[in-house]
């Protein structure tokens, strides 16, 4: 997924050069040469390509467009419990006032 090539422009040639002509040895510009290039692969190694984000922004949508669906199914079950609550409340409404007047009644 992540990009294996370094994505950063060192030109090793160019830096042993200019190296050399400020008196380092040759050897030991090479040396450090290799060194830094090492170095910018390792720490670029990790870097995601547009490729990769592109790749993650699509999965992501998906993941979306899946939640989505399910708070949609979701908000459905809520509104049919609603109803139920809802048809209930009358039920023991009409129990209420069944029982209760009757009692009244008994009581005058």
């Amino acid at each position: 997924m992540f990009n294996t090539m370094n994505p950063i422009a060192f030109n090793t040639l160019e830096f042993v050069n200019r190296l050399k002509i400020s008196g380092v040895p040759e050897q030991q510009a090479e040396a450090q040469a290799e060194a830094l290039e090492k170095a910018l692969s390792t720490a670029t190694q990790e870097l995601a390509t547009k490729a990769d984000i592109r790749e993650t922004n699509a999965e992501i949508r998906g993941v979306e467009g899946r939640l989505n669906g399910k708070i949609t199914a979701l908000d459905g079950k809520v509104a049919a419990l609603d109803s139920k609550i809802d048809s209930i409340r009358w039920v023991l409404f009409f129990i209420a006032i069944v029982v209760i007047v009757p009692f009244i009644k008994s009581l005058v």
